[in-house]
């Protein structure tokens, strides 16, 4: 995701595109999974409720703000921008493992 950005030296970006509902169905549900398993625990543990309808409106509020923040810095900085997702994942991945 990041070396091929850097040594790309004739700029071509190749778009995912994602043009029907049932492509986007199964992208949400692959991106989806840990959801089930927090639900799952969640209904094991017996918690409450509403706990589920909580992380819901946070999880889709939180893909709205960075739907609209990646339109925006998207425009202006696309392919710095990859470059910056792709070196956030690898922090996050990198402070789980460690322990944080």
């Amino acid at each position: 995701m990041i070396f091929p950005k850097l040594k790309s030296k004739n700029n071509e970006n190749k778009e995912i595109v994602i043009d029907s509902f049932w492509a986007l169905l199964v992208l949400a549900l692959s991106v989806s999974m840990d959801a089930l398993s927090v639900g799952f625990g969640l209904g094991v543990i017996g918690f409450v409720w509403y706990a589920p309808l909580v992380f819901g409106f946070t999880a889709g509020l939180f893909t709205v703000i960075g739907y609209l923040l990646g339109r925006l810095i998207g425009l202006k900085f696309r392919d710095w921008a990859e470059i910056l997702a792709a070196v956030i994942l690898i922090v996050i991945g990198i402070k789980i493992m460690i322990g944080g």
